[in-house]
């Protein structure tokens, strides 16, 4: 498994299961609430690009975008949800450098 830190970011090449259940949560809420996905990058401060990234190739948003998905969302959407997948990555990143 590999993985790359940058920017405050966790990237997890391989599995992808617990990215995918915020993704997809965050899809759903947006579908929900009949919100655009460039309207929603625009309010939190990001490409529809980088939402993009985040949507539908399973990238963790920095701690600011993961903090303003919260804050847009009234907390349907926690920093909590995707901190939990920096710690898992870190924990496995440990693991396996023993």
């Amino acid at each position: 498994m590999l993985y790359i830190i940058s920017d405050l970011r966790i990237f997890k090449q391989g599995k992808r299961k617990e990215k995918k259940k915020n993704m997809k949560k965050l899809c759903e809420w947006l579908e929900k609430k009949c919100i655009k996905q460039k309207g929603f990058a625009k309010e939190i401060g990001i490409s529809t690009s980088s939402l993009h990234q985040i949507l539908r190739l399973g990238q963790v948003p920095s701690l600011r975008v993961a903090y303003e998905i919260e804050k847009f969302t009234q907390g349907d959407i926690t920093l909590y949800d995707w901190i939990d997948q920096r710690v898992e990555a870190g924990k496995e990143k440990k693991n396996k450098d023993g």
